[in-house]
Parts: C-alpha cells; sequence; structure tokens
C-alpha cells in the first residue's frame, strides 16, 4: 500500500486552536483586508473549521466577523464590527455551557482560550465604560440628587446646583458650575479626581469632601482623607487674566496647599481662611443630604442665607442687632413657614408678609 491511497483526517484539536485564535483576531483587533482573505480561505478549506469557529464565536460573540464576510466578502473594509452588548454574550455562554462543554470535540485548551478572552473583553468593555463619560447635571430650586459615576464615585447635588462630568482616559473631570456638590470619589491613584469651581480646583485621589461655590469664593470642607488645592490665578494675577483674554495660554493652576479630613477652608486666588471643624459639625454642615438644615450657634442672618437657598421667598432682617443673634436648630429643607414659627417662639420677633414672595423679620 502506497502512502498516496491514505485518507488523512483533520486533527481536531489543531482546528479548534486555530478557530480560537480566529475568534481573538477578529474580536481584539479587527481584520485587515489580508487577514480577512486569509480568514475566508481558512473557513472554506473544510467543515470542521466553519463549526469549530461556530461554536467558540457563539461562546465569545465573534460570529459578527462570519455576517461582516458574508456581507462584505469583496470589500477591503477596515472597520472593526460592533460588539454585541455584554449580557448577550453572557447570555449566550449559558445557553452554550451544558453542551459544549459536554461535547468531547470541545478541547480543553481552546475553550480556556475563549474563556480568558471572555474575561479579558468583559473587564475592557467594562473598564471603557468608566474611563469615557459625559454629562450635565442640575438640580431645581429646593431639590437634591444623587448621581453615581461609572467608576463607583457618588456626587450629591444640593439645591440650585450645576455639574458638568467628564471622565476620559487620562482624567476624571468635574466642572461645579453653580451651587454645592458632596463628593464621594472612588479611589484611583492613576486618575485623579478634580473639581473645577471658579478659578479653582480641588483634586482628590479617594476621599469624601463639598464644594460650594459661593460668587468667586470657593468653600472646601474635607470628610474623608486629603484634597489638594489649587488656583488658576494665583501664580500669575492680573497679568496672566490680561494675556488670557488676548488669547495667550493660561499659565497651569498653581498648589496652593492640602486640606484633611476636618478642615473646612475658603480660597480663591489664595487661602483665605482654614477652620478646624469637629466631626459631629461636619455631620451638622451636610446634614443638607438627608434633606435637614441643623444650626448650632450660627447667627440669623447665616440661618436665614442657608433656609434662603430652598425657596423663591426673599427674607429680610431689619435690625443689625438681631442679624447677629445666634440660633439654634434644626429644620426640614424648603419648610419656610416652619422656620418663621419656630424663630417667633424661640427669639420673640416680628415676621411680616410683604407680599408671596417677601417676608421681613424684625424686632417686637
Amino acid at each position: 500500500m502506497t502512502t498516496d491511497s491514505i485518507i488523512s483526517f483533520p486533527d481536531i484539536k489543531e482546528i479548534e486552536s486555530q478557530a480560537a485564535l480566529w475568534v481573538m483576531r477578529a474580536d481584539e483587533n479587527g481584520l485587515s483586508a489580508a487577514q480577512k482573505s486569509e480568514f475566508q480561505a481558512w473557513l472554506n478549506s473544510g467543515e470542521q473549521h466553519r463549526e469549530a469557529y461556530a461554536r467558540l464565536a457563539a461562546l465569545w460573540g465573534g460570529l459578527d466577523i462570519l455576517e461582516e464576510l458574508n456581507d462584505h466578502a469583496a470589500t477591503d473594509s477596515h472597520q472593526r464590527p460592533q460588539k454585541p452588548a455584554i449580557a448577550a454574550r453572557w447570555a449566550g455562554l449559558k445557553a452554550l455551557a451544558g453542551t459544549l462543554f459536554a461535547t468531547p470535540k470541545f478541547i480543553t485548551a481552546a475553550a480556556s482560550i475563549a474563556l480568558v478572552g471572555i474575561l479579558g473583553l468583559t473587564y475592557q468593555l467594562i473598564n471603557s465604560s468608566a474611563q469615557l463619560h459625559q454629562g450635565t447635571y442640575t438640580t431645581a430650586l429646593g431639590e437634591r440628587k444623587t448621581i453615581q459615576l461609572p467608576d463607583g464615585s457618588a456626587v450629591q447635588l444640593n439645591t440650585n446646583s450645576q455639574i458638568d462630568v467628564s471622565y476620559s482616559k487620562t482624567q476624571r473631570k468635574i466642572v461645579l458650575k453653580y451651587g454645592e456638590g458632596y463628593f464621594d470619589v472612588a479611589p484611583n491613584k492613576q486618575k485623579p479626581f478634580a473639581v473645577y469651581a471658579g478659578n479653582g480646583i480641588v483634586t482628590a485621589v479617594g476621599t469624601a469632601f463639598s464644594v460650594f461655590l459661593r460668587d468667586e469664593k470657593i468653600d472646601v470642607m474635607v470628610e474623608e482623607g486629603t484634597v489638594a488645592l489649587s488656583s488658576t490665578r494665583a501664580s500669575t494675577g492680573a497679568a496672566t487674566r490680561t494675556l488670557t483674554e488676548q488669547g495667550t495660554t493660561p499659565q497651569p493652576a498653581a498648589l496652593l496647599g492640602t486640606v484633611s479630613a476636618g478642615q473646612n477652608v475658603i480660597f480663591e486666588e489664595t487661602v483665605e481662611r482654614v477652620d478646624l471643624i469637629a466631626p459631629d459639625t461636619v455631620q451638622r454642615k451636610l446634614s443638607w443630604r438627608e434633606g435637614r438644615l441643623a444650626f448650632a450657634g450660627e447667627p440669623l442672618s447665616a440661618v436665614v442665607d442657608s433656609i434662603s437657598r430652598y425657596t423663591d421667598i426673599s427674607i429680610d432682617i431689619e435690625d443689625s442687632d438681631l442679624r447677629q443673634l445666634p440660633i439654634a436648630g434644626s429644620f426640614n429643607v424648603g419648610e419656610v413657614d416652619a422656620m418663621f414659627e419656630a424663630l417667633q417662639i424661640m427669639i420673640n420677633v416680628r415676621i411680616e408678609r410683604i407680599d408671596s414672595k417677601h417676608v421681613r423679620i424684625s424686632k417686637i
């Protein structure tokens, strides 16, 4: 018998290993025109090739390359096919797992390659969604809102506030356009979390802090960890502002220092005030997150300013001495009438309603 009469059967292990490699190439990098031609020739060389590829592609979600080859066999397009949703891939995996792993022809090595590919692709897509994110979030007068960000960070917006969120592969950037936000930051040393407010920048790696933009002043209170304060105007002053207005690239932000848990700082071009505050005071100042406003000796003027942020009613205090009167109490956010009633009981003042949007507080 001559060797010419011997029929060679295909090596199933080799075919499924090759199929796994084609699945990975198609899904990770896309295929060039030359690679598509090579892949088409490999598919056409035997039914076992198509069967092996179909099994692994269904497990990984790579059947889109077969559809592309059928639809665009005569083209040299380099466009990468759109990927199915992760949930759909896992659904396919669950549906096929029992049959595939029980099939003798399904080689363990090829299965391992495909499963590693699934895990890698899933991580890549999830990580990519956390890296790339943009959005604008706003609260109306009296409204509060919590925003969950894709990296695990969370933002609580206080009344009448707005932030622009911009996540890229290299940065996590939040612009506080106006109002107040509380930022609970997921750790990521490779990609710091920066809040831009007015002419200041508050940068953290993984911590919790609030930022309140009052006109041009930035009020920062740190509940956990440490943040860095920078000013875009501190290092060069008026000269830089003039050059910037003329189109010259502005100078980098100047580092003003760091702020740790239990500190409250007000800054703009320089640090204007630093206060050390006890943990219970921090919680009281952040009580707006639970819909309460709590005070422990703040002057009436400060209490009225805080209450006024949640209503469109204008509140005037007629007497200067009355403005400095210390107030202690807790009020539900937006309950202006309840505050007026409490003030009348606590400090015996006159509440005069000028009209539906204007109230005057004066001594009796």
